[in-house]
């Protein structure tokens, strides 16, 4: 039996040591290993690349939003630098002025006792401070209305530079026309104008309640107001709606307080619940309505009759209006999906023109008897640029054309119809009809309760001393 050497028995031993380090196992750890570090290094670069988007992407957003800064500011350095011009302008023909009025004063001293311009200005700082308050209140929607109006005046100034070029180009001939153009363009005062908005808004601060109308059937439910109407000359205004009736009064009976009950000075009856009214502008006893039941009346106040009867709108009747250039011509919206054109001297409409919803509002401008508006929206006022509309929380409510925000609301007060006190509940009433009285400050509304109680309120826009003491700088500036 012979010996083994003891150095390839360790050879032995050490060889299967070597295959099992070489063994799939171990082999595939390192593998794994190797893709779980290769994929850290994918996600972590995943991840740099998104904070490098999002920080590229923050750093554009900011310098667009810095140009933005820097165009607002040059714009507002550029308005500030111009409205110091104008003011250096006034106050030289204000300093004028004064030195007229002040040699004038002395001539005349002992027969004018009225205050000097300069007395009436020195008044004028208390009242920009606190229409102040109020304009920084709306800071945010004025800055937008502001920034609007620049960038319109922006591209108008673009699109006049393009058209001139191609004018221009075009033909030698244009030049004129571009001039023209050009010249257009530099009288269009848009900071002016923009000024003057915010001046008609500042003019006015709240709703003053001044006259209630009072009747007798205040038991009546059914004596919702779905429209109120100034005649020619706003010495009567009309009230009709659901209860069929057409209710003339006096407006200046309303600010008799002594009068218990209002009686109307003519009450017409109609087969149907009736949507709305409206008075001549020119023939004072004129006034037309529409009704639920599709009929488009001319009635005569004077005798309370009805003068014609339109009859070819297939459903409800929503509104009517006369046109105040062609007072002969009246229109009138339906559920039908129409308009209508109609002459006080026609039997028949004149003119029809479809759409596709319902019109429950129809109007014509004030300049042309050939331009219409209509729409589906009811109960607006526009008088000299100022809006009055009702609401579904029982407020009117006061804008001015140029700004988007209020200027102001009244909110009808709720009365309990057994023991006519006022209450904190609203019952869900709303604002059903609003009309200016003309070209006034005066409006007259109705909500949803019957009149006696709170269907009819005469409210006006309280005039601030701002609106009086700087009249004059509206059109200066």
């Amino acid at each position: 039996m012979g010996f083994m050497d003891l150095s390839e028995t360790v050879e032995i031993f050490v060889q299967p040591g070597e295959e099992i380090l070489q063994s799939e196992l171990i082999n595939g750890l390192q593998e794994v290993s190797a893709e779980e570090l290769s994929s850290s290094i994918d996600q972590d670069d995943a991840e740099s690349e998104l904070l490098l988007h999002f920080l590229v992407s923050l750093k554009e957003q900011k310098q667009k939003h810095s140009s933005k800064l820097v165009e607002d500011v040059r714009c507002l350095d550029t308005d500030i630098e111009e409205v110091g011009r104008r003011n250096c302008s006034k106050k030289h023909l204000l300093h004028s002025c004064l030195e007229n009025d002040f040699i004038n004063e002395r001539q005349h001293a002992s027969e004018h006792k009225e205050p000097s311009r300069l007395e009436a200005l020195s008044q004028v700082s208390p009242v920009f401070q606190t229409n102040n308050i109020r304009l920084m209140s709306n800071i945010s929607q004025l800055e937008s209305a502001y920034f609007s109006m620049r960038s319109k005046v922006q591209l108008a100034e673009t699109d006049a530079a393009t058209r001139q070029d191609k004018d221009l180009l075009r033909n030698h001939e244009n030049r004129d026309l571009a001039r023209e153009d050009k010249e257009t363009l530099n009288t269009t005062d848009c900071l002016g104008s923009f000024f003057d908005g915010l001046c008609k808004y500042a003019r006015y601060s709240k709703f003053e309640v001044r006259g209630l109308l009072r009747t007798g059937d205040f038991n009546n439910s059914a004596n919702v107001i779905c429209s109120l109407s100034f005649d020619r000359d706003a010495d009567y205004f009309a009230a009709a709606g659901v209860s069929k009736k057409i209710k003339i009064f006096e407006y200046n009976s309303l600010f008799n307080d002594s009068v218990d009950i209002h009686y109307p000075a003519i009450e017409m009856s109609n087969e149907s619940k009736l949507s709305c009214i409206c008075w001549n502008s020119y023939i004072k006893s004129y006034l037309a309505s529409t009704g639920y039941d599709g009929a488009v009346k001319l009635w005569d106040v004077s005798t309370g009759q009805v003068v014609f009867r339109y009859n070819e709108h297939e459903k409800r009747a929503w509104s009517v209006d006369f046109s105040q250039v062609h007072p002969t011509k009246l229109a009138s919206g339906s559920d039908d999906c129409s308009v209508k054109l109609w002459s006080i001297n026609e039997k028949n409409s004149i003119s029809t023109i479809r759409n596709i919803a319902n019109v429950c509002c129809v109007q014509f401008s004030s300049h042309s008897s050939h331009l219409l508006a209509f729409g589906t929206f009811v109960g607006l006022s526009v008088a000299n640029g100022y809006i009055a509309c009702g609401s579904e929380t029982n407020e009117v409510y006061a804008y001015h054309r140029s700004l988007p925000m209020p200027i102001t609301s009244h909110k009808f007060g709720s009365m309990d119809p057994i023991s006519g006190k006022e209450t904190d509940d609203d019952n869900g009433q709303f604002v059903s009809s609003v009309c200016w009285r003309g070209q006034s400050d005066m409006v007259v509304a109705a909500n949803s309760t019957c009149p006696v109680i709170q269907g009819l309120q005469l409210a006006e826009l309280l005039l601030t001393s701002l609106g009086e003491a700087n009249s004059d700088s509206r059109y200066q500036l």
